[in-house]
């Protein structure tokens, strides 16, 4: 069908209200209301921009051209379509399953991010966009220097490193010395971050860590020198040396040199373990106490801990597991309790023994100022005394009747720890520590002279005889009377304890025939 003017093509910049639109259809010519025709289209009403208008608009207004923007995926998010044909974003982001989440729940709508918290010795700081973890334990003051490498100590001198005064170096990761050793100035302390994994390492022959001052700490690190000995202390009086949670592999532990007497410094071991090839600590001099408490350690050959000539004021060994070489020594030292000094104590207990060495040398458990217990290898320390007579015919020379006179007679110490025995039958007590313990005496008596008479027997202690324990007996110069007497006492250091026997009919003399006297 051929083109057909329909009207004059006039120009208009607007569309009036109640216009028609014309379309031909099936060789017809058709007419639609505006209205119907925008309402068929679907694009009633106007196309508007919403929402923050600095935003990024989905529509883009392009000179007579509306475009509408894809939506693409971009780092950390993903565009995609969604089952209903929607366009559906979702965060690309992976979490691990293992250590704390920083996420509690991956798969939630809202995705919930704990903060972080600090906690001791740990700072936790945000700028810039970063955050800041800090522990705040490395660098405690400006007293402390930390040690990542040799570089980070003082320069060699001499193959000799001083390290400074009332300085605190903290090792981060493991040091080398290579064949330096280290020589401490007063208040100088070394540590590590843990001794699980912190090593400090001297290769040389010589001592790797020395002191001439006194006051120094070594704490939280593996020490290996393996080759020579890792300690020469002096510690002098009013010092303290002190090594807390300490590994150790060396060839030898090292000597400590005290002050002069009666007191230098004061040494203490914390959860020191380790292994020795050919000797222990050694200590010299004068000392106020050593306190060697909890350790897992063992020694090839020579002594743990020789005491040598060295004094105490106080001496505790807690809680020592060793195993022992064969010919190696636990505890070395002098004998009578030589290493101690008057009023002191040295205790040892709880300390468990692998293998069988020597435990004691010089030292005994029946010094009394010693005190062992519950050591698996070594007995306990019993404080008693055990005396007798038998035969014995000596007179005790009574003046009065009813007043006891010390029984005379030759006795015969049968074993002491804590007591000295003499022949007059005297127990002293020499323990240090105040005692409770019962006193057990059983006499058999008899009259010098005569027939039969009242005699008596009493417990007497430091010269004076109880009353309460008094014992009456029949006995005549043919016919003998046993009599057992029974005390307690709270003994201090120098009480002793006797036999006394009394005539209570007259002042014929008596004879103790036989006895036995003990304190336990």
């Amino acid at each position: 069908m051929a083109d057909r003017k329909i009207s004059q093509f006039n120009q208009q910049t607007a569309i009036p209200s109640g216009s028609y639109f014309s379309f031909i259809y099936n060789g017809q010519n058709y007419k639609v209301l505006d209205t119907d025709f925008y309402s068929a289209l679907g694009v009633t009403g106007t196309l508007e921009q919403a929402g923050d208008p600095l935003g990024i608009p989905i529509l883009n207004k392009a000179g007579t051209v509306n475009q509408i923007r894809n939506i693409e995926s971009g780092p950390g998010v993903n565009a995609s379509l969604s089952v209903e044909g929607g366009i559906q974003l979702s965060s690309a982001v992976t979490f691990d399953d293992s250590g704390v989440k920083l996420v509690d729940d991956a798969t939630a709508e809202i995705l919930n991010y704990r903060s972080l918290i600090p906690g001791d010795g740990i700072a936790i700081g945000g700028t810039d966009g970063e955050i800041t973890i800090t522990a705040t334990e490395a660098a405690v003051s400006t007293k402390t220097v930390l040690v990542n490498q040799l570089s980070d100590l003082p320069t060699p001198v001499d193959s000799v490193i001083t390290l400074n005064a009332d300085t605190e170096y903290f090792l981060l990761n493991d040091v080398d010395l290579a064949s330096n050793r280290l020589v401490f100035s007063d208040k100088t302390t070394l540590r590590g971050s843990d001794s699980v994994n912190i090593t400090l390492t001297y290769s040389g022959t010589g001592v790797m860590l020395t002191s001439a001052v006194g006051t120094n700490r070594i704490k939280l690190v593996t020490l290996s020198c393996v080759n020579g000995a890792i300690l020469d202390i002096t510690a002098p009086s009013g010092a303290i040396f002190r090594m807390v949670d300490v590994s150790y592999d060396c060839d030898v532990f090292g000597t400590i040199t005290g002050g002069s007497f009666p007191d230098g410094g004061a040494l203490r071991f914390t959860n020191v373990s380790g292994s020795s090839a050919t000797n222990g600590l050694l200590t010299v001099g004068n000392f106020s106490v050593l306190l060697y408490d909890t350790a897992s350690s063992s020694i090839d050959v020579g002594t743990f801990i020789d005491l040598d000539a060295a004094t105490y004021n106080a001496l505790y060994l807690n809680t020592i597991i060793l195993d022992m070489g064969v010919g190696a020594t636990f505890l070395s030292g002098l004998s009578s309790s030589g290493n101690l000094n008057p009023g002191s104590i040295g205790s040892v207990n709880q300390c468990r023994f692998g293998n069988d060495g020597v435990y004691l040398d010089g030292v005994d458990v029946s010094d009394a100022r010693w005190v062992f217990f519950e050591n698996d290898k070594i007995p306990d320390t019993r404080v008693d005394a055990l005396i007798s007579i038998q035969g014995n015919a000596a007179e005790t020379v009574i003046s009065s009747a009813g007043v006891p006179v010390k029984m005379a007679g030759t006795w015969v110490d049968n074993g002491a720890s804590g007591f000295t025995v003499d022949s007059t039958g005297r127990m002293t007590y020499i323990g240090e520590r105040t005692a409770r313990l019962p006193i057990d005496m059983t006499v058999t008596l008899l009259s010098a002279t005569g027939g039969d008479k009242q005699l008596g027997a009493y417990v007497a202690i430091n010269g004076t005889q109880l009353l309460e324990t008094k014992k009456v007996g029949t006995a005549s110069n043919t016919k003998a009377a046993s009599v057992t007497l029974i005390w307690q006492h709270n003994f201090q250091n120098g009480d002793y304890v006797e036999i006394f026997l009394s005539n209570e009919s007259g002042t014929d003399n008596v004879i103790g025939e036989g006895a036995v006297g003990r304190i336990n």
